[in-house]
């Protein structure tokens, strides 16, 4: 279903959001030759799939997909860059003004991401930098709740707008009882998605990876 788009625009299919999981799957066959050759060189094979996104036109994506692995890779040298950095301030500024580049200069969108690729990715990245470095942060995301909305996360994401579309049309609620009825039955709804599918798929993934 994801690799064979039926029909192939996505707001006519039953998750409309699905084609992020089709580009998910794909890239992800690459991931440990990317892990690899980043782990030798990380800045210089950041660079060299930036110019393959640029000039040779892969997957935009495998370029967000590589910000990733390079901070991974190098977790230890970021967390202890972001201590003696004396710019935080002003690359959370940029990092906030490239989230808001689509609402705050909507005409340079498509200049910007000729030179980024993908603006927000550059933003997240900056913010994840800060919140990785951060131990005040890191202990209030310990928070058990927010713990476990992050476990369900997947799961809402896939689910959120078709039960968005089902509440629409069965409730008439003003606006704030609305949201919170709704957020209220995906998180539900997610919950439990996640306990009798996502977390046996895993469990499944991880002793077939034991077995090997």
């Amino acid at each position: 279903m994801l690799i064979v788009r039926l029909p192939n625009d996505p707001l006519l299919r039953f998750i409309s959001q699905d084609w992020t999981l089709s580009i998910e799957i794909a890239i992800s066959m690459f991931l440990p030759l990317l892990v690899y050759a980043f782990r030798k060189k990380s800045a210089f094979f950041l660079i060299v799939i930036y110019l393959l996104v640029q000039f040779f036109k892969i997957d935009p994506f495998m370029f967000d997909f590589s910000i990733g692995i390079f901070m991974a890779c190098n977790l230890d040298a970021l967390k202890t860059n972001w201590t003696t950095n004396k710019y935080k301030i002003y690359l959370i500024g940029a990092a906030l003004l490239l989230l808001c580049v689509d609402f705050v200069f909507p005409n340079l969108i498509k200049e910007t991401d000729t030179v980024l690729i993908h603006h927000k990715s550059w933003g997240l990245a900056i913010l994840l930098w800060a919140i990785i470095s951060s131990i005040k942060i890191q202990q209030f995301l310990t928070f058990k709740p927010l713990i476990f909305l992050g476990k369900i996360s997947y799961s809402f994401y896939l689910l959120h707008l078709i039960i968005l579309y089902i509440a629409v049309r069965f409730f008439t609620l003003n606006a704030a009882i609305f949201l919170l009825v709704y957020l209220s039955i995906t998180v539900l709804i997610s919950s439990i998605t996640y306990f009798l599918i996502e977390k046996p798929s895993n469990k499944i993934g991880r002793f077939l990876i034991g077995k090997r």
